[in-house]
């Protein structure tokens, strides 16, 4: 999995800190990998990041790092 876009955030402050403006530019990479030769159990990993490009002077970037596990019946 490979995109970048643009997001829409409701407030400049995330977890406390401003991120210095509403429009985020996302930058998003992800592997899925399967577990089983039917593919019914999967996990997945994915690294975001969002940044203001610089459109402010204040763009601290945040980066999150997910784990997930799919299961399906």
């Amino acid at each position: 999995e490979f995109g970048i876009g643009v997001a829409y955030v409701h407030d400049e402050k995330f977890g406390g800190v401003d991120i210095g403006s509403y429009y985020q530019f996302e930058d998003r990479l992800g592997l899925l990998i399967g577990l089983d030769e039917n593919q019914n159990s999967e996990v997945a990993i994915r690294y975001i990041h969002y940044s203001n490009g610089g459109l402010n002077t204040k763009n601290p970037g945040l980066d999150f790092l997910s784990v997930g596990y799919i299961y399906r019946f």
